[in-house]
């Protein structure tokens, strides 16, 4: 059996990572204060509780679809998830925009009527970040690895099975 990783793999693994940290950067920088400013502003609990959702929803997107795309384009494995999480990793040590990360809060936030949270350091928020992320890639990996393995024709001794006409 074949335990390392194959050259299209090894890159794939960093494109992904590279894919979704530039995605989601212009996502913090461009889309999250518009969904903030209404969250914020609105008087009511229900609209800030949306926006915090609408967050949640495309930020899970924003990792989903690559992450399913790159897996099952270049059959990406568990064993990739090292070189994922490093590549991650780095650029979110370097440069994590404040905002909402799923469940991460990085900057500092009067929620109004809920209450005040100060902003989070950059190192830990760069580790939650990326620890939630290769969560989420590495629960996409497991599903598209299930998938190739009951799509494929093989039974469990490894042999083709042979379709028999009746």
């Amino acid at each position: 059996m074949k335990t390392e990783l194959t050259k299209k793999q090894y890159r794939a693994s960093i494109a992904l990572s590279i894919i979704i940290y530039v995605i989601t950067v212009l996502y913090a920088l461009f889309l999250v204060p518009v969904l903030d400013s209404v969250g914020v502003n609105s008087e009511g609990i229900a609209i800030s509780f949306l926006c915090l959702i609408t967050n949640f929803a495309i930020e899970l997107i924003i990792i989903v679809i690559p992450a399913a795309v790159l897996a099952k384009k270049f059959a990406l494995t568990v064993k990739c998830m090292p070189v994922i999480i490093a590549a991650l990793l780095c650029p979110f040590a370097i440069f994590t925009p404040p905002a909402w990360y799923l469940l991460v809060l990085t900057a500092a936030w009067g929620g109004g009527i809920l209450f005040e949270v100060d902003a989070m350091s950059s190192a830990i928020a760069s580790l939650f970040v990326t620890a939630q992320y290769a969560l989420i890639i590495y629960i996409v990996i497991l599903i598209c690895q299930h998938k190739r393995k009951k799509s494929s024709p093989l039974d469990m001794s490894g042999k083709e099975q042979q379709c028999k006409k009746s």
